[in-house]
């Protein structure tokens, strides 16, 4: 983190106090929501309205005690669901994701030939993705006005947003081609705050892409690529090499937000002396 590298406590890794808090939304954030959702898939609409309903009960609460005068206890309990209904939720999907992490790093992606597996994965990773500090600080190139009301809606759109995505890539299957990379070399792959990253994106810009390709390091030892038929980032082998471990290494450490972890204080080393002139070279 800022060019240092150093053995964290556990409870400061990636993390930000709160940053899951609900916030009061205004009629016209209701009303954008409300199109985001009419323009969603039909058999995820009410699912949404339901996700919406539970971010929207604890904020009314607080209002009604608010207005009636309610005990410093029942105040209590409302801000705790402020702060904490939005994380369990994400714990939740994270509980149902693991299981998918887990088999990755054993080396098998046989749960991608079964139809709910398949579909639940695709949801839960771009969740993953889309969660993040990274994601939401890029939405900061937006004006002022139009960024203030993201930040109020960005758990309600993160969630939505990513599921979409994710039906979306279950449809289009064909055409999502999993690599499941191994890496015997003596370089790790590291992984950042920012999980999962896309490949066809140019961290250095906020210029649209039009391709979505993922690399999601699981471990030291393995990651996964998720890639279009086409795609120049398709691997010659399976079996990456101390150069091609590195390449990916600095990738990741350009998408990041603030941090980067290794299991090598060695590598975290390279990667930042490195970093600056690969960053020029994208």
């Amino acid at each position: 983190m800022r060019g240092k590298v150093f053995r964290p406590n556990l409870m400061g890794v990636a993390s930000e106090n709160y940053f899951y808090r609900l916030q009061e939304l205004t009629d016209e954030d209701l009303a954008l929501i409300g199109r985001f959702i009419d323009e969603s898939p039909e058999p995820a609409r009410e699912t949404y309205r339901q996700i919406v309903r539970v971010h929207m009960a604890p904020i009314i609460a607080r209002k009604v005690l608010e207005e009636e005068g309610g005990t410093p206890q029942q105040f209590e309990l409302v801000e705790k669901l402020v702060r904490e209904v939005n994380e369990d939720l994400h714990t939740a999907m994270e509980e149902s994701f693991n299981p998918f992490i887990t088999s990755m790093i054993r080396g098998d992606i046989s749960f991608l030939n079964q139809t709910d597996s398949r579909a639940q994965f695709y949801g839960g990773l771009n969740v993953q993705y889309a969660r993040t500090k990274f994601i939401r600080g890029t939405m900061g190139t937006m004006p002022r006005e139009r960024f203030d009301q993201y930040m109020r809606l960005s758990n309600l759109l993160v969630i939505i947003l990513a599921l979409n995505v994710g039906a979306s890539m279950f449809g289009d299957a064909d055409n999502r081609i999993p690599y499941l990379l191994e890496n015997k070399s003596t370089v790790p792959f590291i992984t950042a705050d920012q999980p999962i990253i896309n490949l066809a994106a140019n961290p250095t810009n906020m210029d649209l892409v039009e391709r979505f390709e993922l690399y999601y390091p699981l471990s030291p030892t393995r990651a996964l690529l998720l890639l279009e038929p086409k795609s120049r980032f398709i691997p010659k082998s399976l079996s990456v090499s101390e150069p091609d471990a590195r390449w990916f290494n600095l990738r990741i450490a350009a998408n990041s937000f603030r941090q980067v972890f290794s299991n090598l204080r060695e590598e975290l080393e390279a990667v930042n002396s490195e970093l600056p002139d690969f960053v020029k070279s994208l």
